[in-house]
């Protein structure tokens, strides 16, 4: 038994172990808060959650509504929580925290239990231990790092966030920002990536599989592995179940049903030629960020039913001329077989992707490509950079530089008629030689070979003779064409030599349609728009746009090019790819060729529509002998064109003439006034005021001098003797 002084001894011993115990306590306490209070003061402030800005999906559509494109860093819809079902709020409560109402943002037990099997593991996992609340802090303010200090800061920004806001709020910001899988974040996007519906519509074993996958998506998505997935959806059921959400015969019929997943969706990014059009235009107005996060909705003027046939016809001619091509040739089918695993690989992908502007691919396979543009609104109705957006990035209608052969000859002519040149006005078409400043002689020729001696300006355009073109712009001066072109709106360089007359300078398409919106508007450039509305995440309008215009031609200027270049679909180079095809609505246009055939170009307008086809090979070389743009490219603006006045009526009068115009007889040789004495033929050509020819035509009989000479008044020919022979070819 022990003696008074050991039991004073063990008292005083006790006091002391007491006293060190507390000091140490203490100390615990004040270096706990010390870092407590360190770690605070570097946890961002979740007053951010007041003007909280998930980062929505920036949705585009066509005019008619259709969707078109989705931009999204993140695949995020956000709903209110009375559109939730309910079986999915009982099924994350279930299963990611059961507490939830009860608990003040830390589950304790759930803490000291994970604290228990990181210990045995030797793993910081930090399993089981995160509240809803703390798993919102984490993914709204910190790193998912998986470190003591995180879970420490978890913890603190948890019980100020259950401090602030209601229980419902939070779990509605949950629900809203947690990750699902494949891009998807949301329940809302959740639903609508994996099952096309939305979040409302959702059935139990649907709730149940998409509550399952917070867990670990990349583990336990469908799109991984849909056995982790539907044995995860079993737990989630069963934890339904425990806590009484629903019963047994419920779970077990739940269980039974398949996963019928919709199909892999496409609209992460850019999947289009326009798509990517319109994310440019989108990046360069709001900013990058804007437009991957801000939730906004795109209106475009791109026609998804034109759209669909400019792709069906571009594509059914590059193949059909593709099959006329030599063996040598790669076709398209035949590359695409060989790259078809890393087709595959693409068409798979599901994370959201934003185009690499330096990852632009030509394609060894023949290309096309097509735009065409409402003459009403200036909005681009339809636009096809190329066979597959997929196979080659390369927007062909507004980043290719291609020469555009005589496509460029009617900047040439109306610089010359808005110069004062008649369209009577002739030009020679014989040889012709010149040196070009490093000791090379230039000498232009025609097509095919040939030479037709004096010519008139509206049957060089319309035949698309060469030779008189260069000697037009050397008349008229490279300076005044090039202002023109300018005034068009091409704004590409554009060197002052005689090659300019025959399209030598690279130009972009989408500018070259720019250029041609002139002619059949009555002088009116019109500049192509591709956006006409956008709104923000709310709903309100932020920006709406118009087609910007000016005037760049008078109206009576411009009927004079109008009606050659209709001459040239009804009688001209273009007559077989267009009338030939059976489009019979008024319309005119110009056909291109480049040397050797490497570029095949088609512009055409009607009173409502312009549009632009081209067809060659990226890395340039001869599509085929004679692939003149006639025959390889206006088929694809006949065949879209088709379809867009399916259904209109043929307007009695194509293209209104304007008030202030003259007409005249004049010979096709010499562009002199006709009269029957001359012997030549002529037609009825069209002047401004001030430009009709003073002159009669020279008669065989008489021995005229070369130079022209006006009739005295006493000596005109009288109506009768000035009846021409008829030019049928140039009745207009």
């Amino acid at each position: 038994m022990a003696t008074r002084a050991q039991l004073g001894r063990l008292s005083r011993r006790a006091n002391v172990l007491a006293l060190v115990t507390l000091l140490f306590a203490c100390l615990g306490i004040g270096a706990f808060l010390g870092v407590y209070q360190r770690v605070r003061e570097d946890l961002p402030s979740i007053a951010r959650l007041e003007n909280w800005q998930p980062s929505l999906i920036t949705k585009v559509y066509s005019r008619d509504g259709e969707l078109i494109a989705e931009f999204a860093s993140e695949r995020r819809e956000v709903i209110p929580m009375e559109q939730v079902p309910q079986h999915f709020i009982q099924a994350i409560l279930a299963t990611e925290d059961r507490a939830f109402y009860k608990h003040d943002g830390i589950n304790p037990r759930r803490v000291l239990s994970a604290a228990w099997n990181n210990l045995i593991t030797g793993q910081p996992t930090g399993q089981g231990a995160s509240t809803i609340s703390m798993q919102l802090s984490r993914n709204l303010f910190l790193s998912p790092e998986k470190r003591f200090v995180r879970k420490f800061k978890e913890m603190i920004l948890a019980q100020e966030i259950e401090r602030r806001y209601a229980k419902d709020r939070i779990l509605e910001m949950y629900i809203n920002q947690v990750y699902f899988g494949s891009g998807a974040y949301g329940i809302e996007s959740a639903a609508q990536l994996y099952f096309n519906k939305p979040a409302t519509e959702l059935t139990l074993p649907q709730a149940a599989l998409l509550a399952g996958i917070i867990q670990a998506p990349s583990r336990q998505s469908p799109r991984v592995s849909m056995d982790a997935a539907q044995t995860r959806r079993s737990v989630v059921l069963n934890n339904l179940v425990a806590v009484g959400a629903i019963d047994r015969d419920a779970a077990r019929t739940a269980k039974q049903q398949p996963i019928e997943l919709a199909p892999r969706q496409q609209m992460e990014g850019p999947r289009s030629y326009f798509a990517e059009h319109v994310r440019r235009e989108l990046e360069e107005m709001l900013g990058t960020d804007a437009v991957w996060r801000g939730g906004y909705r795109v209106y475009t003027t791109l026609d998804s039913r034109l759209q669909a046939e400019a792709e069906s016809v571009l594509e059914a001619q590059v193949t059909t001329i593709e099959q006329s091509l030599g063996r040598s040739r790669v076709r398209r089918a035949e590359w695409q077989a060989e790259h078809a695993a890393e087709l595959a690989r693409a068409d798979d992908s599901v994370e959201p992707t934003i185009v690499n502007d330096s990852l632009q691919t030509a394609t060894p396979y023949l290309q096309g490509a097509f735009v065409a543009m409402d003459l009403d609104t200036g909005g681009i109705v339809a636009m096809v950079g190329g066979r597959s957006f997929e196979e080659s990035k390369f927007n062909r209608v507004t980043q290719a530089l291609r020469q555009p052969g005589s496509v460029f000859k009617p900047f040439v002519y109306t610089a010359a008629i808005r110069n004062g040149y008649p369209a009577s006005y002739v030009l020679d078409d014989d040889s012709l030689s010149m040196e070009t400043g490093d000791g090379e002689t230039w000498t232009p020729g025609n097509f095919d070979g040939k030479f037709r001696g004096p010519v008139t300006l509206r049957r060089a355009l319309t035949s698309s003779i060469n030779v008189p073109t260069v000697r037009l712009l050397l008349d008229v001066g490279a300076q005044a064409v090039i202002d023109y072109a300018r005034d068009a709106g091409i704004s590409t360089p554009l060197p002052p030599y005689p090659a300019l007359a025959l399209g030598a300078a690279e130009l972009i398409p989408l500018e070259v349609l720019r250029a041609y919106t002139i002619f059949p508007t009555g002088g009116m450039r019109i500049s192509p728009i591709s956006i006409t509305r956008i709104e923000d995440r709310n709903g309100s309008v932020r920006r709406t746009f118009q087609s910007p215009t000016t005037r760049v031609l008078t109206p009576q200027e411009t009927y004079i090019v109008t009606s050659i270049l209709t001459d040239v679909v009804d009688r001209g180079t273009g007559r077989w790819g267009v009338r030939g095809q059976g489009f019979q609505w008024p319309a005119g246009g110009k056909t291109g060729t480049t040397n050797d055939f490497t570029d095949a170009w088609f512009v055409g307008f009607t009173p409502e529509f312009v549009g632009l086809a081209w067809v060659g090979f990226d890395i340039k070389q001869t599509i085929r002998h004679n692939g003149t743009g006639g025959v390889l490219a206006a088929p694809i603006w006949t065949g879209f064109m088709k379809a867009a006045h399916e259904g209109l009526e043929i307007p009695e009068v194509g293209f209104p003439k304007p008030l202030g115009l003259e007409h005249e007889w004049v010979t096709t040789t010499t562009g002199m006034r006709a009269a029957d004495f001359c012997g030549m033929p002529a037609y009825e050509e069209i002047f401004l005021p001030g430009t009709v020819p003073e002159h009669f035509c020279q008669s065989p009989e008489e021995d005229f001098d070369p130079e022209m000479i006006e009739l005295e008044e006493d000596e005109a020919p009288t109506e009768a003797d000035r009846k021409p022979d008829v030019d049928e070819d140039f009745l207009f």
